[in-house]
């Protein structure tokens, strides 16, 4: 199990930990080397600083309590514990996207998976946008209005909002959509999307 702090910025270089990992710093988070992960990996930053862990990564969990702009990318599947992200969310994996605590994201969340792989985010999010690159079934839920952008999914498509669903990129889903509102919200999108159920 391994702590690290940092009063500005760090860098993390290759490493290999066979238990938790929990990173605290002042400034940005970023990465020179593979990050390999055993147990839940939890990341901190000072208010307005990013996270940057875009490499060949292996997670198991990974936990945001803190990060403007947080980009994470696993070579593998990835769970996603309770984050707070104040700007972008940038998840890519090779695996199933899922989650294990409930995802706060103020700016666009975007999501991709390897081909046949799903991602299940049916926890009460706090979404304002988010987009699928890629994947296969795809289940969103958001406790307030969602914003779709431009997304694509080989299979099924579930999105509950408990406000207004809209979107501001074209839609292109294979298999079954299903879109579900609180009473009294609307869902519109009329753009050129690609249906077909």
């Amino acid at each position: 199990n391994v702590t690290l702090n940092d009063t500005g910025a760090l860098d993390l270089a290759a490493s290999t930990i066979g238990g938790t990992l929990l990173v605290t710093a002042g400034g940005n988070i970023t990465q020179s080397g593979i990050l390999t992960v055993s147990g839940a990996a939890t990341f901190a930053t000072a208010a307005g600083s990013n996270i940057t862990l875009g490499s060949a990564n292996e997670f198991s969990t990974v936990a945001i309590t803190r990060g403007s702009n947080v980009t994470l990318n696993d070579t593998n599947a990835l769970d996603l514990a309770a984050s707070t992200i104040g700007g972008t969310l940038l998840v890519t994996a090779g695996g199933n996207i899922t989650q294990s605590g409930i995802l706060t994201v103020s700016g666009t969340a975007t999501f991709a998976t390897a081909a046949g792989s799903n991602i299940t985010l049916g926890s009460a999010n706090e979404f304002s946008t988010v987009a699928i690159t890629r994947g296969s079934n795809v289940t969103l839920n958001d406790t307030n209005a969602l914003d779709l952008a431009a997304s694509t999914i080989g299979g099924t498509l579930l999105v509950t909002a408990g406000g207004n669903i809209t979107q501001s990129g074209i839609l292109t889903v294979s298999g079954a959509a299903t879109f579900t509102t609180a009473a009294g919200s609307n869902i519109t999108l009329g753009s050129a999307n690609e249906f077909s159920t």
